[in-house]
């Protein structure tokens, strides 16, 4: 329930409640659905590294994005150079070859460079894709310190703690099977005072009032009551009246 606020360049910031990672999330974390945990500085969720993009490994995602567009742009550069000098050869199994390397090469790299472009420039206006989606800042960015200040905290500022492993570890589940393994059974101990038995379990039978084992002392004291009517009606008196105590005061 407490409101915790901050100021980023004269404008608040209230930080939420993320009631799944149970904290109050900073500025500009967002909580990823499929990922299932808060994420610093979130851009998006990436499907094909399957993995969100965040804080701490945003400036490898440009490098991976970067480093496929030019291992595609070089892939269809040799390949059309290739066709290009050997054009006035007959059509052979390597010009083949190189028509089927350079078109799905082709294929990647333009999805691949419209990607680059697109985070380039979310870089140099400090604006993570989900915001610019969103339309988070509407008014004025007060993350934009300028181009090459935010290109500087993009991909070569020292990354601050990792406070959020804490949480990833407190949330996520652990298995039974790794319960199993890391925490064997610790085998039964009989206490101090028991004496040793039989080994196995002992189901001990459930005991009837009146109904005691032969030889007990709760069956003599049964078949007693039961004696005793008969021996009272034998008697040559009769049956014993049973007479009430004098009150206190009586003659």
């Amino acid at each position: 329930m407490t409101v915790h606020v901050v100021r980023v360049n004269q404008r608040a910031f209230r930080l939420e409640w993320c009631p799944k990672c149970l904290f109050h999330r900073p500025p500009r974390t967002y909580h990823c659905p499929w990922c299932n945990i808060c994420v610093e500085d979130f851009d998006h969720h990436c499907k094909w590294v399957n993995n969100c993009i965040g804080h701490r490994n945003f400036r490898l995602f440009m490098l991976l994005v970067l480093s496929l567009c030019l291992y595609s742009g070089a892939l269809l550069v040799t390949c059309l150079t290739f066709l290009f000098r050997t054009r006035h050869l007959p059509f052979s199994l390597d010009k083949g070859m190189a028509i089927l390397v350079a078109v799905p090469a082709a294929g990647f790299l333009i999805p691949l460079f419209l990607l680059l472009l697109i985070q380039a420039l979310s870089v140099s206006r400090a604006e993570s894709s989900y915001e610019s989606k969103c339309r988070y800042h509407p008014e004025y960015n007060p993350f934009d310190q300028g181009f090459a200040k935010n290109w500087y905290l993009a991909m070569f500022a020292p990354l601050g703690p990792n406070y959020m492993s804490e949480v990833v570890c407190l949330q996520r589940p652990v298995g039974t099977a790794w319960i199993q393994e890391k925490t064997k059974p610790s085998p039964p101990r009989r206490p101090k005072h028991c004496r040793p038995g039989p080994p196995g379990p002992q189901h001990q039978p459930r005991r009837v009032p009146g109904k005691g084992p032969p030889g007990s002392g709760e069956a003599a004291a049964l078949q007693e009551m039961r004696r005793l009517p008969a021996s009272v009606e034998k008697s040559p008196g009769g049956p014993r009246q049973p007479t009430a105590e004098p009150a206190a005061g009586d003659p």
